[in-house]
């Protein structure tokens, strides 16, 4: 049961890291299959309204839930892992932060890590305190 249990976490988080990712290179992806490059290819249509305001769900449902579980002090701490985690990769030669840092694409990557740390946390908040629910006052 520990184990399944282990594995969930990782796989919900995976899952909120891929939704993540999805929602926002559909949205500002690099490429010329995002959000942004086709209002740039074609005339705005009503597809193209419709699309746009299912992005702005999902961006704004997704921002939500991570800002109510992690709050500044959650997201300022997971920023400041995720910096360290970074500047060890670079220290190791795993990745070059002066290449990297100007790509679109690796700071929409580090923003997905934001969120899906935001998605997973109150689940695992949940598992270490043994509360039933972890219920916060939105603002």
């Amino acid at each position: 049961m520990a184990g399944r249990r282990r594995r969930s976490f990782l796989f919900g988080f995976l899952r909120g890291l891929l939704f993540a990712e999805f929602v926002l290179l559909a949205t500002w992806g690099p490429g010329p299959y995002s959000y942004l490059g086709w209002l740039g290819r074609t005339p705005f249509g009503a597809a193209q309204a419709v699309a746009g305001i299912a992005l702005l769900i999902a961006h704004v449902a997704l921002l939500r839930m991570a800002f109510l579980a992690l709050d500044w002090l959650g997201i300022t701490a997971t920023l400041t892992l995720l910096f360290c985690v970074l500047l060890a990769a670079a220290h190791l030669g795993l990745i070059d932060l002066a290449v990297v840092q100007g790509r679109r694409g690796f700071w929409l990557f580090v923003a997905s890590v934001l969120i899906a740390a935001g998605l997973i946390w109150s689940s695992l908040q949940q598992r270490l305190s043994g509360e039933g629910t972890v219920l916060k006052t939105p603002p």
